[in-house]
């Protein structure tokens, strides 16, 4: 493999990290965060005492998960900008 393939596979990795998990975990995290949130009455959306703690659970680890991603995503560029240079 060239460089320049190995540059058009690392765009293409990247691209499809964020079409497929990026934006699933964006849309999860904005679900679980409402469901986490207060309603108009001031009440938790959810009541019950073990799925409150599921949910904020979900959604620390939907948070990770995403932060997680993001620092793949820094190293492929990295990759990538340093093949760019040679």
């Amino acid at each position: 493999m060239n460089k320049t393939e190995i540059i058009t596979q690392l765009s293409k990795t990247r691209n499809d990290l964020f079409d497929n998990v990026a934006l699933l975990l964006a849309r999860a995290e904005g679900k679980i965060r409402f469901l986490n949130s207060l309603d108009f009455e001031g009440k938790g959306r959810i009541t019950e005492g073990h799925s409150v703690t599921v949910a904020m659970d979900a959604q620390k680890e939907i948070q990770n998960a995403r932060k997680a991603l993001n620092e793949t995503f820094a190293e492929i560029s990295e990759v990538r900008s340093n093949l760019l240079s040679l």
